[in-house]
């Protein structure tokens, strides 16, 4: 896997894709931070969004198809764990949490089901991204 900051961050998602009601342009949606790699075979984009007025945004490719594009679970979240096919954002002092499958674009928002996913336990982010072996990156979302 591979993390991306500043720029060029590969693009998840083409000017003009519509989902839940949003409609992406990267001029609204300026990329922040992005994810790289292969699941089951097939590439995965994951970018994440800064859209000024409310906050933070994701963005998922897989195979070569969007499949997810919206808001977070909170206006500024953090990356806290990729967990084999899914990846789990959240701000843990707010008790704030999402997971998103990387290849479906299926979220989970249920708390109960979000939370054993996180990786750890306690109220204050990790200091690392967990989940992925090899690399510190942080969790914060620049």
């Amino acid at each position: 896997m591979q993390r991306y900051v500043g720029s060029p961050i590969p693009s998840a998602l083409s000017p003009g894709f519509v989902a839940n009601h949003l409609t992406f342009s990267p001029r609204t949606y300026p990329s922040v931070e992005g994810f790289s790699g292969i699941l089951r075979g097939h590439p995965f984009i994951l970018d994440i969004y800064h859209e000024a007025a409310v906050g933070l945004f994701v963005g998922l490719r897989y195979n070569g198809q969007p499949v997810y594009f919206a808001a977070g679970p909170a206006p500024v979240f953090d990356v806290l764990n990729f967990t084999g096919t899914d990846v789990v954002f959240g701000t843990p002092s707010a008790g704030a949490y999402m997971a998103l499958n990387l290849i479906t674009g299926h979220p989970i928002v249920n708390l109960q089901q979000v939370v054993p996913l996180k990786g750890y336990t306690g109220l204050m982010a990790p200091d690392h991204i967990l989940g992925v072996p090899n690399t510190n990156w942080p969790v914060t979302v620049p």
